[in-house]
């Protein structure tokens, strides 16, 4: 899965969908504010629309009141009490007109007032005016009166079942709008919390799965790579379009070219093995028959030219030798055949076997007495011993002394070979065994080495569970250890194709 997607595409899709989330988030958080601010607006509006009524009621009943006092004393106290109270009803009109011009529901009521007050002013003006204290009011003036106060009461009455009905509006308003506020402030309160968990799970489940969705892969291609570096065969194919995917195809195609190479390679041993080893053999037993006369006596500039191709075709056998032994280490086609063996006959042998090349150098070899025994591949361990003990001939001054000493330790048996030679540079200690590794690059053709001993002596000792090393500093000389388990381990060595079929799914 993961829709054909890049890994940049895929990390900013990880980070695109919580954030837009977040974004609708805020905006329906923003909206739910807004509708409470635009409660708590409307429950103001009403608490003023509500204020500038009463207002307006008790300002003309305040300017008929002093109308009549007026009227009745003559007193110019009341007639500016009643001209104060008009105009403050006159503000209190013009605000209310103000508060409800956006109301079409309200313009009605609007109008009745504004007609109501017009009319109420009119009559307070006209009382106010035809007042006259001097005068002693006729019958007819006092029916007039009488007729003029029903008036001023009949037009505060409408005005003020008018304004009760503003009023009783706007406190249902007011009354329901911090209920709304209320409902509000619980969306808001539930908008919260759900859009903190929905972004917390949205986040966790995408991470979840981009992280399973990549590391799923990468562990397969980690163990592509694995196999890889062991020569196994590969994991299925992950497929895909991401880079993941086109770093486990470069592994399969990497895969496929080694397989080639190896087949290749075979294919070269075989012609080593057959088609060169096979003539070298019999011109080596030919050269030694031309050597030892036995085909007729040569003449001694013959012999010396025998003796060139003798050296010769035995350091080309012996290279192919030495090709043949790691390319069976390598595939896993050699075995060990372990049993317990005497250290001081296995240092016995290899000092016989070097003996002639020791003596042609005057060089003493110095082995213990020793009555350890470890199991192991005698010739294997053997052909080590040989290979430590020539090198250390070949680059140990002549006159000079080659010490071999033996440590037990409560798992291993140490062996040393310590020598009075020219020593090893520090930049080679790290890759002395490794193939076709010399210390110089005349060691090829002067000393006669292929540069691949070291190389198969860590092989065989890697294969007996063990382990090898070297200790040296130029000019010197060098200490060349290796121990073995003295407990059976074996660890065989891994083919380039020990695995026939693989049908492992990684999860």
């Amino acid at each position: 899965m993961g829709f054909g997607l890049k890994i940049a595409q895929k990390g900013l899709l990880l980070v695109a969908l919580p954030s837009l989330f977040e974004v609708a988030f805020v905006l329906i958080l923003s909206n739910l504010l807004s509708q409470a601010e635009q409660e708590a607006a409307l429950e103001a509006h009403s608490k003023e629309v509500i204020a500038c009524a009463n207002n307006l009621t008790r300002a003309t009943i305040d300017a008929t009141t002093a109308a009549g006092a007026y009227k009745i004393t003559g007193n110019d106290l009341f007639a500016q009490r009643s001209d104060l109270a008009c105009e403050g009803a006159r503000r209190h009109v013009d605000r209310l007109r103000e508060l409800l011009k956006n109301k079409t529901e309200r313009l009605k009521d609007l109008r009745s007032v504004e007609r109501l007050t017009n009319q109420l002013y009119k009559v307070v003006d006209g009382f106010k005016n035809n007042a006259n204290p001097d005068e002693v009011p006729s019958l007819a003036t006092i029916i007039g009166r009488g007729e003029i106060f029903r008036e001023l009461n009949r037009l505060v009455n409408q005005l003020g079942v008018v304004t009760n009905s503003l009023i009783a509006d706007e406190l249902r308003v007011e009354f329901e709008s911090p209920l709304q506020r209320a409902r509000t402030r619980e969306h808001i309160k539930y908008v919260l919390f759900g859009g903190v968990v929905l972004n917390v799970v949205l986040a966790f489940f995408l991470a979840l799965y981009f992280s399973r969705s990549v590391t799923r892969r990468l562990l397969i291609v980690r163990e592509n790579t694995e196999r890889l570096a062991r020569r196994q065969l590969l994991v299925p194919a992950i497929g895909g379009t991401d880079e993941i995917s086109d770093l486990d195809a470069a592994f399969h195609k990497t895969a496929k070219r080694l397989e080639e190479l190896e087949q290749f390679k075979q294919q070269l041993i075989g012609i080593v093995s057959h088609e060169l080893k096979t003539p070298l053999s019999s011109m080596q037993v030919n050269i030694a028959i031309m050597s030892e006369g036995v085909a007729g006596e040569l003449p001694e500039k013959a012999k010396q030219k025998v003796r060139v191709l003798e050296t010769n075709v035995n350091r080309l056998i012996r290279l192919i030798n030495d090709l043949l032994d790691i390319e069976k280490m390598e595939s896993g086609k050699f075995e060990l055949l372990i049993k317990d063996c005497r250290l001081s006959d296995l240092l016995n042998s290899a000092c016989e076997a070097v003996a002639p090349l020791a003596e042609e150098k005057k060089i003493r070899i110095d082995i213990p007495e020793i009555t350890f025994t470890v199991p192991a591949d005698h010739d294997r361990i053997l052909q080590v011993l040989l290979n430590l003990l020539s090198n250390a001939i070949k680059y140990s001054q002549a006159n000079s002394v080659i010490t071999v000493k033996v440590e037990e330790s409560s798992e291993f048996l140490e062996l040393k070979v310590i020598d009075q030679g020219r020593g090893i540079p520090e930049s080679h200690i790290s890759k002395i065994f490794d193939r076709f590794q010399q210390v110089e690059k005349t060691d090829e053709t002067v000393k006669g080495g292929t540069g691949l001993g070291l190389a198969i002596a860590r092989a065989i000792v890697e294969e007996h569970g063990g382990a090898i090393g070297v200790e040296s500093k130029l000019g010197q000389g060098s200490t060349f250890w290796f121990r073995l388990p003295k407990q059976k381990a074996v660890t065989a060595l891994l083919p380039f194709a020990v695995e026939q079929e693989i049908k492992q799914n990684i999860e």
